[in-house]
């Protein structure tokens, strides 16, 4: 069943969910707020003996969880981000802005048909490509109460980031930069990782996706049993700091290049999280194995 990862209901009714068999019947809940829902830990499901964090269930997945906190800073009212054209964080930022009454700007490389995470990002606040304005450089422009969207021309990222500092130095906002790393990131991220911890007991091994490391450090962090294992599946380019965590890599590392043809058997980010679980699956250890799952399908 495809799952919308910014549905505003969310699976689980527990404060630390116990671990679910694949093809539970979740019950609905509509009754908590959408900063609750952000702020309660992942549900956990069995899938081929693994223990899977479903955070896609979570309204913008895992990153949410840490962008709400940046958000939350005193003096705040805008944050910018530049993302590349698949980038999840574009959710992530959309439904942070909406859960805290905040502005989220990101700016995106121009393409002809937006990205499948774009439109999420524009669906989470109630917009659609339709709202898209020309604007000025040949930019084009959609500006909603909690989001605005720039999409940059000749878009290679590095254009995108400097366009990026720029519009936040004119603006007086926030500028995250890529894998919004910020002091709160990986604070908010170990303190879910201490919550699970806390109530299922340790894990043996714990397995994520890297495309910044944030969430890898984080979980080494929140995780303390010290007989707990860490691995780290890079998706894209090498990453320098993936702390104490066996890195593994996939095979194919270009982040735009989709991996369709072994779908997960839980929605995953084909860019991302479905190729760490490919990786997973073919070199996990004995034991209590976790899976952390940060976003939903296309």
């Amino acid at each position: 069943m495809m799952i919308n990862a910014f549905s505003s209901i969310r699976f689980g009714l527990a404060q630390y969910p116990p671990i679910l068999p694949a093809n539970h019947s979740p019950r609905f809940s509509a009754a908590k707020t959408l900063k609750e829902q952000i702020s309660s830990p992942p549900v956990l499901e069995e899938h081929d003996g693994i223990t899977v964090a479903r955070d896609d269930l979570t309204p913008g997945g895992t990153k949410v969880r840490a962008l709400i906190k940046i958000f939350e800073r005193p003096g705040v009212r805008e944050v910018v981000y530049p993302s590349i054209t698949c980038g999840g964080a574009q959710l992530a930022m959309a439904v942070a802005a909406k859960a805290t009454g905040k502005k989220a700007t990101i700016l995106v490389p121009m393409r002809k048909d937006l990205h499948p995470r774009t439109l999420q990002a524009l669906e989470a606040v109630g917009a659609s490509a339709g709202d898209f304005r020309d604007a000025a450089n040949g930019q084009r422009i959609l500006d909603s109460r909690y989001l605005k969207v720039i999409q940059v021309p000749h878009g290679f990222y590095t254009v995108v980031k400097k366009r990026a500092r720029e519009y936040a130095e004119n603006a007086g906002a926030l500028y995250l930069p890529p894998g919004a790393h910020a002091k709160e990131t990986e604070i908010a991220l170990a303190e879910t990782a201490r919550q699970l911890e806390a109530e299922q007991g340790p894990f043996d091994e714990v397995w994520c996706a890297a495309g910044s490391g944030t969430l890898s450090r984080a979980l080494q962090r929140g995780f303390k049993n010290p007989r707990t294992k860490f691995h780290a599946v890079e998706v894209a380019m090498p990453v320098d700091d993936l702390g104490r965590a066996t890195v593994h890599r996939y095979a194919d590392k270009k982040l735009m290049q989709p991996l369709s043809k072994k779908p997960a058997p839980f929605p995953s980010d084909p860019h991302y999280d479905r190729k760490a679980w490919a990786i997973c699956q073919q070199a996990h250890g004995k034991g209590k194995i976790l899976f952390w799952n940060v976003l939903g399908d296309l």
